[in-house]
């Protein structure tokens, strides 16, 4: 055994790569459990989470559409708590647009893709992606359920009548002046 630097705990320095894991655990004098537990994920790196966002962003959308430029906005305005708040101060008028810079996702990429291998959106000539009978039920349900994506729909029915088309362009448009 070998005192530990700070000297409170003795620390028994074993190689795994000379014991195998009975040694190891036979030498470990204290009780323990091994519980499986899962792996922390973020929710924006979930596809059904992902997925959701989508449905919840197209039926907050005129028309129950939206371009791929105005989803990444939306998206990105989505993520987290500090991103929805910066987002909601734009849309009030107290910050500019250079404080909101949205990020392009590969992750809404591949969920729009999978929505569509589902049949829950479709593209409407080349340029919007629209709920499809599905997708505006299934949008519907989970806007429906109370506990469930709360913050984000919150979110965007905040933003709903801010959010046009128009308005996400005119994020992506800047005037430098030196």
């Amino acid at each position: 055994m070998k005192q530990s630097p700070i000297g409170c705990f003795a620390v028994l320095w074993i190689s795994h790569s000379h014991l195998d894991m009975e040694t190891l655990l036979a030498n470990i004098d204290i009780p323990f459990t091994f519980r499986q537990r899962p792996t922390p994920l973020v929710g924006d790196l979930r596809p059904v989470w992902r997925i959701s966002l989508v449905l919840l962003m197209l039926l907050h959308s005129r028309g129950k559409k939206a371009t791929l430029q105005k989803l990444h906005v939306m998206n990105s305005a989505c993520r987290s708590p500090d991103t929805r708040r910066d987002f909601l101060r734009y849309v009030q008028g107290n910050a500019r647009k250079d404080e909101i810079i949205p990020r392009v996702e590969p992750s809404l990429n591949r969920a729009l893709n999978l929505a569509r291998g589902e049949g829950l959106v479709e593209t409407e000539k080349g340029k919007n992606i629209k709920l499809t009978p599905a997708g505006l039920r299934l949008a519907n349900q989970i806007d429906k359920t109370s506990d469930c994506l709360e913050a984000e729909k919150a979110f965007l029915k905040a933003v709903e009548s801010f959010a046009t088309e128009g308005r996400v362009e005119d994020l992506f448009t800047w005037n430098i002046s030196l």
